[in-house]
C-alpha cells in the first residue's frame, strides 16, 4: 500500500508544482535570500531527483547540481548579489540541463526561455483525467477556482492605471481580509515552477506552442477527451463571464469619462495618465490573447457549443472598445499638446494590439489553429514595420505641429523639433524664416514661457538644438527626402 501510494506521488507532477510552490511562498514571502534560498534550492533539487531518479545518471546533470549545490552555501554565508544571481540563474537552467533529453549547456538558455513563453499552451493541454480522483478533484478545484481567480486578480490591478475612477471605486472597496501580495506569491513561483515539473523533454517548436490539431482529430476523441474537455469548457465559461463583467465595468467609468468631458489634456499628470494607460492596455491585449490561446487550443476550438465561443468573442469586442477610447485620450492629448514621436508610437501599438485581436477573432469565427494565430501574427508585426520605415516621421511632425500652431494657437515646442532627427530641416528653416517677422506675444506662445529673459536663455538654448541638427545633416551621407 505504502509503495503504491509512493509510486503515485513520484508519477503526478501537479503534487510536485503545488508542494514546491508552497515552499517557495514558505521561504520567500516577506523574507531575504540568503539562506532561504539555499533551503529552496537543496529542497527543489532532492524533489526533482525524486521525481526523476535518473537524472542522476547523466555526467553534465550531476555536474550542474554540484554547481548549484556550491553556489547556493556561497550565497548563504556570503549573501552577496554575484552569488546571489547566479544561483537564480542556475535554478532557471535547471529544467533544461536535468530533465531535457540533451542536456547541453549551449541550448539550455533558449530552451529555458522557449519553456517559459510556451507554458501557458501546454498548460491547457494538461491530462486532467487520472486513475487518482483525488488529483482530478485538486485539478477541478484549480480550474474552476484557482485559474478564474488568478485570471481576475491579473486583470484588476491593469486595469486600475486604466481609467482613475475605476482605480478609485476598487480601492474604496476594503479587501483588507485578502491578503494580495500573498496570492501574487503565489502565482509568481507557480508560473516559475511549472517548466520545471512540466518540461518539454524533446522540446522542439512544432511540439510545443504550434501544436496542430484538426477536425479529424476532434471527431475520434474518447469518452476520457469527452471529460476533460467538459471541465475545459466549464473553466472558461467562468473564466469569460468574470473577464466580461470586470471589462464591461471599467468600460463604463472610461466611457461616462468621455461623455462628461472630464479628461482634460492639459492636466500636468495627463502624460503620465495616458502613457501608464497604454502600458497597461497593451499588456492587458496580449493576456487577453493568452486567455483565448488556452481555451481554444485543442478540441475545445473545434466543439459545435456556440456558448464559450460568444463569450470569447465578446471579450475581444469589448478589449476593442477598450483600444477605441484609449485612441481617443491619445488623439485629446494630440491635439491639445501637440505630435510627438511617443504619441505616434502609442498609435503604432494600438494597431498591433488590434490587429491581434482581429486575427484571434477569425482564428475563432473559423475554427483556426493557434498555429493560424502565432504565423499570422508574425507576418502582421513584420509588415507592419516594414511600412513604417519609410516614412519621414521627422517631418510629418513638424509639419502638422507648426500648422496647428498657425491656424488654432497650440502652444508649439520649438526645441523638440529639432531635437528630432533631422530630415524636418526645410520646414524648419522655412519657419524660422517666418518666426523672425513674429511679435514678443507671438514667440511666447511659441515657446511656452511668460518671462522675457527666460526667453532669450530658451532661444539661446534652441540656437544650440539648431546648429547640432546642422552638424548632423553635414555628417550624413544621405539625405532622405520625402
Amino acid at each position: 500500500m505504502k509503495n503504491t501510494i509512493l509510486n503515485s506521488f513520484k508519477n503526478n507532477p501537479t503534487l510536485f508544482l503545488g508542494l514546491s510552490t508552497i515552499l517557495f511562498c514558505f521561504l520567500f514571502y516577506l523574507q531575504n535570500f540568503g539562506y532561504n534560498l539555499l533551503l529552496f534550492s537543496l529542497l527543489l533539487m532532492n524533489l526533482l531527483v525524486l521525481y526523476k531518479p535518473t537524472i542522476l545518471s547523466k555526467t553534465n546533470a550531476k555536474i550542474h547540481l554540484g554547481i548549484l549545490i556550491i553556489t547556493s552555501f556561497s550565497s548563504a554565508y556570503y549573501a552577496d548579489w554575484f552569488s546571489i544571481t547566479y544561483t537564480v540563474i542556475l535554478l532557471f537552467f535547471l529544467p533544461a540541463m536535468t530533465l531535457d533529453t540533451e542536456k547541453k549547456l549551449l541550448y539550455a538558455p533558449f530552451k529555458t526561455i522557449w519553456s517559459y513563453l510556451t507554458s501557458p499552451l501546454r498548460l491547457s493541454k494538461l491530462k486532467l483525467s487520472n486513475k487518482s480522483s483525488i488529483d482530478f478533484g485538486i485539478k477541478k478545484i484549480a480550474l474552476y477556482v484557482l485559474l478564474p481567480l488568478a485570471f481576475f486578480l491579473i486583470f484588476l490591478p491593469l486595469y486600475t492605471y486604466i481609467n482613475e475612477d475605476f482605480s478609485k471605486t476598487i480601492n474604496s472597496i476594503n479587501l483588507d481580509f485578502l491578503d494580495l501580495n500573498l496570492f501574487f506569491m503565489f502565482a509568481f513561483g507557480f508560473v516559475l515552477l511549472f517548466p520545471f515539473w512540466f518540461y518539454p523533454e524533446n522540446l522542439s517548436f512544432k511540439e510545443t506552442a504550434v501544436e496542430q490539431y484538426t477536425q479529424e482529430n476532434f471527431s475520434t476523441q474518447t469518452q476520457e477527451s469527452e471529460k476533460i474537455n467538459l471541465v475545459l469548457y466549464q473553466s472558461g465559461v467562468i473564466v469569460f463571464i468574470i473577464l466580461n463583467l470586470l471589462i464591461a465595468s471599467l468600460l463604463f467609468f472610461d466611457f461616462q469619462g468621455i461623455i462628461n468631458k472630464k479628461i482634460i489634456a492639459s492636466d500636468f499628470n495627463y502624460s503620465n495618465y495616458v502613457h501608464e494607460g497604454v502600458t497597461a492596455v497593451i499588456f492587458s491585449i496580449i493576456m487577453a490573447i493568452i486567455v483565448i490561446l488556452i481555451y481554444f487550443s485543442r478540441e475545445l476550438n473545434f466543439s459545435s457549443d456556440k456558448k464559450l465561443r460568444l463569450l470569447a468573442i465578446t471579450w475581444i469586442i469589448l478589449n476593442s472598445l477598450l483600444l477605441i477610447s484609449t485612441a481617443w485620450k491619445n488623439q485629446i492629448y494630440i491635439e491639445n499638446q501637440g505630435l510627438t514621436l511617443k504619441r505616434l508610437g502609442v498609435y503604432g501599438f494600438l494597431i498591433l494590439c488590434s490587429a491581434g485581436l482581429i486575427i484571434s477573432f477569425l482564428k475563432l469565427h473559423f475554427r483556426k489553429t493557434n498555429y493560424f494565430l502565432f504565423n499570422k501574427t508574425n507576418w502582421t508585426v513584420l509588415i507592419f514595420f516594414a511600412l513604417i520605415c519609410p516614412i519621414n516621421w521627422s517631418k510629418l511632425i513638424t509639419v502638422h505641429n507648426i500648422n496647428e500652431f498657425k491656424h488654432n494657437g497650440m502652444i508649439l515646442d520649438l526645441q523638440y523639433l529639432y531635437s528630432l532627427p533631422f530630415y524636418n530641416y526645410r520646414e524648419l528653416e522655412k519657419f524660422e524664416e517666418e518666426r523672425e517677422t513674429f511679435t514678443f506675444s507671438e514667440r511666447e506662445k511659441i515657446l511656452n514661457n511668460p518671462n522675457e529673459y527666460q526667453l532669450i536663455e530658451r532661444e539661446k538654448t534652441i540656437e544650440s538644438a539648431q546648429k547640432n541638427q546642422k552638424d548632423l545633416r553635414s555628417a550624413s551621407f544621405f539625405m532622405y527626402e520625402f
